[in-house]
């Protein structure tokens, strides 16, 4: 089970993100570059780290933002046991549309494949994106009406 905080809060939520960044501007970096830009971005509003625990590149690159046994700072008040995972759209956002709209198969499979890692070493009963908790189009789609993503929790505890 991974915990996070001195309170040891039991993680059972992964919350979606994008970077709602520039067309073309998550294409011309690695992940890793992506990473350390948004990083750089927190920092300078006052975080002490990058508020996210992933970031998934439209290549399907895959990098570690904030280790996972650290409370995340992905959602005012929405923080506690949640894996946050953003992924730097490849069209800049215009309105809530789906999932293709905005990533790339690649992102798609990365997330996939993250979401069921993710399982093997805690009980993920949720998958939400921050649009749920905010006024904002974070993600860009509505987390819970992605079939394929949704059916992941039904399917889940065929990997443990």
């Amino acid at each position: 089970m991974i915990y996070q905080g001195r309170k040891r809060y039991p993680v059972n939520e992964i919350c979606l993100h994008t970077a709602a960044v520039p067309t073309g501007w998550s294409a011309k970096r690695t992940v890793e570059q992506a990473r350390d830009e948004i990083r750089d971005w927190h920092i300078d509003r006052g975080w002490r780290d990058i508020g996210y625990h992933y970031i998934i590149g439209s290549r399907g690159g895959l990098a570690h933002g904030r280790p996972n046994t650290q409370i995340g700072a992905g959602v005012r008040g929405h923080n506690k046991g949640v894996i946050h995972v953003c992924m730097p759209n490849k069209v800049a956002h215009h309105g809530v549309k789906d999932f293709d709209t905005y990533f790339t198969t690649e992102q798609r499979e990365s997330l996939v494949s993250l979401i069921q890692t993710l399982q093997l070493a805690t009980d993920i009963t949720k998958i939400s994106g921050h649009n749920e908790y905010a006024a904002k189009e974070c993600p860009g789609f509505y987390v819970q009406q992605d079939e394929e993503l949704q059916s992941l929790l039904g399917n889940l505890s065929r990997y443990s």
